[in-house]
């Protein structure tokens, strides 16, 4: 295996878990010691940071296994469990793919990253014979950067799993001959999905694995969960604080992206936050569309100084910033109620209007200035459309625009560093 766990249900994990003394004595979750408990405790804590292989997939197997048991599979605490797993992995994928970029670029190394979820094999050498196909990739792929170029093949069958979540459709990818032909952002995506789906059928067999007698060693296991699950998105956007934002910026490709600064949740307007935990059918729309895809977009790529009519490609170079911002946004969207993209798929190219990108419904600087790049709407307007977003705390009293209200603590927050180290 890789030396980062990526896939829990791989083969060669299911075969660690086969052999370890969890599993042999046949004693299951009856044999779990109070300080594999807690080290499963600190292990989530910390993202899933600083473990042994061994030791990092009986911490995954613990997690899914208390979850199945204890709390079923469409529970709180099952989609909390499924959140942090799918966050744990994306955050593993990134860091081997910016560190297999950052010397002697190797497409063999990307393809060894995902080798736990599918047989990944280039495309040129699967459509060699075939001169009409590698036009076709070619045209996939002309003006993209790099990995979002049409690379990779895998057999149709391995990606049903990931199909099955809904999340991924056929008809958005380039299919040839049984198989799916895509770029590297679409690997991690769809790696993601199946992960997703694999833990969904885990959690689904989770009364057959075992009887739900009692294992009091599990209990404190158990409330941690139960006292994350209260408030699960104010659990999760410390965790992925801690994970993804705790940089200066990111590099999947070798370089440092141009423009831009890391996103502090922290300093984010009381609206903005309200938004990010999910809001009702009545504001949805609005709330995203408008005001989060606005807000996040000048918030990530140019907090300060920015300016209105602005293009998104005369402040970055990389769609890394983009596909990070695209992740936010939907993850908002899906946590509204009911989910703003299951019932409403059109307004995905609502937001990508709204950031400048057009109705084509594709995402490549060239595009950028194809409609305009919304700029956050004023706090007045926002009381006036949707009276619901508006939260105010005491530093709303001094500013009009939430990204005004960003900005400021920025300055306020830079000041107080500079002024401690005097």
């Amino acid at each position: 295996m890789n030396e980062e766990v990526l896939n829990p249900f791989s083969e060669e994990a299911i075969e660690i878990i086969k052999n370890s003394p969890l599993v042999k004595d046949r004693k299951g979750l009856s044999n779990i010691k109070k300080d594999q408990v807690k080290k499963v405790e600190e292990w989530i804590k910390s993202g899933g940071t600083n473990t042994a292989e061994e030791e990092d997939i009986l911490f995954f197997s613990i997690l899914l296994a208390t979850i199945a048991l204890r709390f079923g599979s469409y529970s709180k605490e099952s989609k909390l469990a499924t959140e942090i797993i799918k966050m744990i992995i994306s955050g593993r994928i990134g860091k081997l793919i910016s560190e297999a970029h950052k010397n002697d670029y190797d497409e063999n190394k990307i393809i060894s990253i995902f080798s736990q979820f599918f047989n990944v094999v280039k495309s040129n050498e699967l459509l060699k014979n075939s001169e009409d196909n590698k036009r076709d990739l070619k045209r996939a792929s002309s003006s993209m950067s790099a990995e979002n170029r049409v690379k990779y093949g895998i057999q149709l069958s391995e990606i049903f799993p990931a199909i099955s979540t809904r999340k991924l459709k056929l008809n958005e990818l380039l299919i040839i001959n049984g198989h799916a032909h895509v770029s590297q952002q679409n690997l991690i995506k769809i790696s993601i999905y199946k992960l997703e789906a694999l833990i969904t059928k885990f959690l689904d067999k989770g009364n057959k694995i075992e009887s739900k007698n009692t294992i009091p060693v599990l209990k404190p296991l158990e409330d941690l969960i139960s006292k994350w699950a209260s408030n699960p998105d104010e659990y999760l956007r410390n965790l992925q604080k801690k994970m993804y934002y705790a940089v200066k910026s990111r590099t999947f490709i070798g370089k440092v992206i141009k423009g831009g600064k890391a996103l502090n949740p922290d300093l984010f307007p009381p609206c903005i936050v309200h938004i990010l935990d999910g809001v009702s059918s009545g504001s949805r729309n609005y709330s995203i569309t408008v005001l989060l895809t606005s807000f996040i977009s000048y918030a990530r790529i140019a907090p300060i100084g920015s300016k209105k009519n602005s293009r998104i490609s005369e402040y970055i170079d990389d769609l890394n910033v983009i596909e990070e911002i695209l992740s936010i946004i939907y993850r908002a969207a899906g946590r509204c109620y009911p989910p703003l993209l299951d019932d409403q798929p059109m307004e995905k190219m609502n937001i990508l209007y709204h950031l400048g990108f057009g109705l084509d419904g594709d995402v490549r600087l060239e595009l950028a200035g194809n409609s305009n790049w919304y700029f956050p709407p004023n706090c007045d307007k926002i009381r006036r459309e949707a009276p619901s977003l508006c939260r105010q705390d005491k530093h709303c009293k001094r500013i009009k625009n939430p990204l005004s209200y960003y900005s400021t603590k920025i300055f306020s927050k830079k000041k107080n560093i500079k002024n401690k180290k005097l």
